[in-house]
């Protein structure tokens, strides 16, 4: 009589090659079974993506501020304030602060120190217009 030959039972997660990465366990150095701790380290940066996210948001404005302030001369917030500036339309301090997230008395400084430099045609007009 012939030995039965077949797969040899699995664990109730069905076969160790089907189960996931974070479902396997690995012998720990005392024989006890463990989570893989590879496994562990990728749950925990899953866990906090968007703290990581904010953190290269930060670090790159943080960058680009210092590339601009060494490049033009510009501070970040005058930047921003810039772009606001960029429409063909003139904006009151109001609407500036508002669209560009600036306080109203930091838009009025910056919009005085910006008429005394020139930052193009359109710049300028709307500045005059502002002020």
């Amino acid at each position: 009589m012939k030995k039965k030959t077949g797969p040899k039972p699995t664990p109730a997660g069905g076969s160790l090659a089907n189960r996931s990465v974070a479902d396997r366990s690995v012998a720990g150095p005392t024989g006890q079974t463990t989570r893989n701790p590879r496994s562990s380290n990728a749950q925990l940066l899953r866990d906090h993506i968007v703290d990581r996210t904010c953190r290269l948001a930060d670090a790159m404005i943080r960058m680009s501020s210092r590339h601009i302030q060494d490049r033009w001369k510009v501070r970040h917030t005058d930047l921003r304030l810039l772009n606001v500036l960029d429409g063909e339309e003139p904006l009151s301090v109001n609407e500036i602060s508002r669209r560009a997230l600036v306080d109203q008395a930091w838009v009025s400084r910056s919009l005085r120190l910006a008429t005394g430099h020139s930052f193009g045609a359109s710049e300028s007009s709307s500045l005059a217009a502002v002020s």
